[in-house]
């Protein structure tokens, strides 16, 4: 069996949630023409023709802080991950996990949601973005959510987040021809887990022999 670890999903109860949020935002408008992100059966469907393959999910894009403030967030997670954990229920061969979305504006939910995600659905892990709003991962107010996780020996999946406000050159106010999708992804996860190293946080936390704490994907 193949196993492929790193695959978006939106479940429909998320999906309608984020209609009711940010009804004008790309994830709402233009996700959709793309049915086998938040459509199940389309994902089924298409999974049949690969006969012996699984899919570990995650939620996709957007992340969850950039969506709503530190008071809604908390919910969209449970959201997410109730859908996520119910899909893998159901599932099971097709996809026998699933990576617990956080509201990384909010930490003390995101602690609340880590337990209740591995805990109570199952998840095998959790998936963050390579910065909060602006901040980096390495800032210390999420050092427990690290520790949170090396306490359940479970990994962190870190997935890029840019936008063309991240200009090419000091001059410009906005990225061209998705520079800040084609090079500024690579390169924003690159100085992300750098900025991790730096800080000392794998010194800190080293991972046991059953799992890597953090992943960089």
């Amino acid at each position: 069996m193949i196993i492929d670890i790193y695959n978006h999903f939106m479940p429909k109860q998320y999906f309608d949630r984020l209609g009711d949020l940010i009804p004008g935002h790309v994830a709402v408008t233009a996700f959709p023409r793309l049915r086998t992100l938040i459509d199940l059966d389309a994902r089924l469907k298409l999974l049949d023709r690969f006969g012996d393959y699984a899919q570990v999910l995650s939620l996709a894009n957007p992340p969850l802080e950039t969506i709503a403030g530190p008071e809604q967030t908390a919910e969209l997670a449970r959201i997410a991950n109730d859908g996520l954990a119910e899909i893998c229920r159901r599932h099971p061969a097709r996809f026998p996990a699933f990576i617990a979305s956080m509201p990384m504006n909010n930490v003390p939910a995101c602690l609340v949601e880590i337990d209740r995600a591995i805990a109570t659905l199952g998840a095998r892990g959790i998936q963050i973005f390579t910065n909060v709003n602006g901040t980096p991962l390495s800032a210390p107010q999420f050092r427990p959510i690290f520790q949170k996780m090396r306490a359940h020996d479970l990994p962190i999946w870190i997935h890029p987040i840019r936008a063309p406000n991240f200009p090419d050159y000091t001059s410009e106010s906005a990225s061209e021809a998705e520079i800040w999708f084609s090079f500024g992804w690579p390169y924003e996860t690159t100085a992300a887990v750098t900025r991790l190293i730096y800080s000392g946080i794998y010194d800190e936390l080293p991972a046991s022999r059953s799992s890597r704490t953090i992943w960089a994907a």
